[in-house]
């Protein structure tokens, strides 16, 4: 294989996955124990549990469409089952319908089958449903061959967090040198957090193709710093968090300065919304929640086949950062990666990707950039990252605006 390529597979609507998954899709909140029991039986799958979907506003409910549509339609996905209480129980006005939900999914060219506990009679019975259509799916896609591609056939996402100051001289970096040679390829790059630009947006907003949405960015900025105000909260006096500035990094323009380094340095064509998929090649940015629990899901429904968690070093204990399990891995095989050298030695079974050796003075940047590539391309032609090997799934963390009512 050369440098510059990997195995995937071809989808019905064009798109490229890394794995070839049959879904199991939690169409409600109220069949999630159906779908984590049916999966309980079944290889050759994932699943994906339904993030709360009411008593939310219609905007929110949107956003959960969104997000349980696209997740069924990523390029990952070889077909999907989609369970739910009945074929029209949950909001329609939002396509919340388990049926509505299968339809859109159906829309991309996979193969969907809709179970119900109504029209099966029964928990029990729809759990023997789903686990009959979910096996057929398995030996169907497991015919599915993969096929060369080369790295502009790739959507990749980056969530950065436990910043230290190896993710700013690092980490952040050398994504963001992944990010360049990805987007040069004619690639897809996703990148978020309005919460870790503030103070840095001047210079990201010179990066936006089009003037409009420069001023769209700077607005979505602003708005999130005054939605913190408005609690009575200040987030530059609480971001960095206690954490961070244990690790020296004192204000949250620094903190800024470093995240903004994961997107690289090549001209952001727009803003999509929360696991929204973008309409072009390039790099977009993806207005999200700055939990790790939210924008990684967001970041798999928006496309990407591998979203990568950009780890400092943190101090829970010290040098050794927490690993969420992160729900989206159902779909996406998550990456770990560090500049932290301490960090990766102690953790070396969690992480995939250490670039320590940068600030070590072993390797450039460019070196380390070149050799995250080679892995990347690895991983998408079928090697396991680390938290892909465990059996984890949450319902995602939504950026809901509320109210509850």
């Amino acid at each position: 294989m050369s440098n510059d390529s990997f195995e995937g597979f071809l989808r019905p609507d064009g798109t490229v996955g890394v794995r070839n998954y049959v879904l199991l899709l939690s169409a409600d909140f109220y069949s999630n124990l159906t779908v984590s029991w049916a999966a309980n039986y079944l290889h050759g799958t994932r699943y994906m549990l339904s993030p709360v979907q009411e008593p939310i506003p219609g905007y929110d409910r949107e956003i959960v469409e969104r997000f349980l549509v696209n997740i069924g339609r990523h390029p990952n996905v070889a077909a999907t089952v989609v369970l739910g209480l009945g074929p029209k129980t949950g909001f329609s006005d939002q396509g919340l319908w388990p049926i509505q939900l299968a339809e859109k999914i159906a829309a991309s060219g996979r193969p969907v089958q809709l179970v119900t506990v109504e029209e099966e009679g029964g928990i029990h019975q729809a759990i023997g449903r789903a686990v009959e259509a979910a096996r057929a799916m398995v030996i169907e896609a497991s015919s599915i061959r993969r096929q060369r591609f080369g790295l502009g056939d790739l959507t990749l996402g980056v969530k950065c967090g436990i910043s230290d100051p190896f993710s700013a001289v690092a980490g952040n970096p050398v994504v963001g040198y992944l990010f360049d040679r990805l987007v040069d390829a004619g690639g897809t790059a996703l990148f978020d957090e309005k919460t870790e630009v503030i103070g840095a947006e001047h210079i990201v907003a010179q990066r936006f193709t089009d003037p409009a949405t420069v001023k769209r960015f700077l607005s979505l900025v602003r708005e999130e710093e005054e939605a913190a105000k408005s609690t009575g909260e200040d987030v530059r006096a609480t971001n960095p968090n206690p954490v961070n500035k244990e690790q020296g990094i004192s204000t949250l323009e620094e903190k800024s300065l470093g995240a903004i380094a994961k997107s690289g340095t090549r001209p952001i064509q727009g803003i999509v919304a929360y696991g929204e998929r973008p309409p072009g090649k390039g790099l977009w940015f993806m207005d999200g929640w700055p939990a790790s629990a939210s924008l990684i899901p967001g970041l798999a429904a928006a496309g990407a086949v591998i979203p990568i968690f950009q780890m400092g070093g943190g101090s829970w204990p010290s040098d050794n950062p927490p690993f969420p399990q992160i729900s989206s891995s159902a779909v996406a095989p998550v990456f770990y990666s560090t500049g932290n050298p301490r960090a990766h030695k102690r953790l070396e079974s969690n992480f995939d990707f250490g670039c320590g050796t940068v600030v070590e003075g072993k390797e450039s940047l460019d070196e380390a950039g070149e050799r995250l590539i080679s892995k990347i391309l690895s991983v998408a032609s079928g090697e396991c990252t680390k938290m892909e090997t465990l059996r984890f799934a949450q319902p995602a963390l939504m950026p809901y605006r509320g109210p509850l009512l």
